[in-house]
């Protein structure tokens, strides 16, 4: 199942939280989910790809420090100079073998604004940028004790924000 961030969600009512006001482009930067990732977030990022861009990463984990953590559900790595786009995940303190690696196409691009939505859902994160289903990737360690985003290199942020939806009975 595809989704936009736009879109009306038929199963409840949608509440727009900022991540982070104290957004300063001072690279890493983290931040805490005030309540934890849960399943049905959407993780919402805008900014701008550095002119010559290396690398960056975003990466969703469970201790403030993400070099601390022993779990990393979700960490999405472009590596502009070889044309490869990474998502992977940590558990109990060693990188999972088993990661996702897209070739010859990253959708971000020198000196472009972004955004990029990340749902959380039962079994996977669905990945979109700027509002285009791009992928998803298969839960390889559980997201329940998911508290921090981390983002580190060659971007600016300009907005952070989690999109929470709340089930109508």
């Amino acid at each position: 199942m595809e989704f936009r961030i736009d879109s009306p969600d038929a199963y409840g009512t949608t509440n727009i939280t900022p991540i982070s006001s104290q957004i300063n482009n001072v690279l890493p930067f983290v931040s805490a989910f005030e309540n934890g990732l849960k399943i049905s977030d959407i993780v919402v990022i805008n900014g701008v790809v550095n002119s010559s861009p290396i690398w960056f990463t975003i990466s969703f984990h469970n201790e403030r420090l993400e070099s601390d953590s022993e779990h990393i559900p979700l960490c999405l790595n472009p590596r502009f100079e070889a044309g490869i786009l990474i998502i992977r995940s940590k558990a109990f303190g060693k990188w999972l073998s088993s990661m996702e690696q897209v070739e010859n196409y990253i959708p971000f691009f020198p000196s472009k604004l972004f955004e990029i939505s990340i749902r959380c859902d039962q079994k996977q994160f669905q990945i979109a940028v700027d509002g285009t289903h791009f992928c998803n990737y298969v839960h390889r360690t559980g997201v329940q004790s998911c508290h921090f985003i981390t983002v580190r290199g060659d971007i600016k942020i300009d907005n952070l924000r989690m999109r929470s939806i709340s089930k109508q009975n």
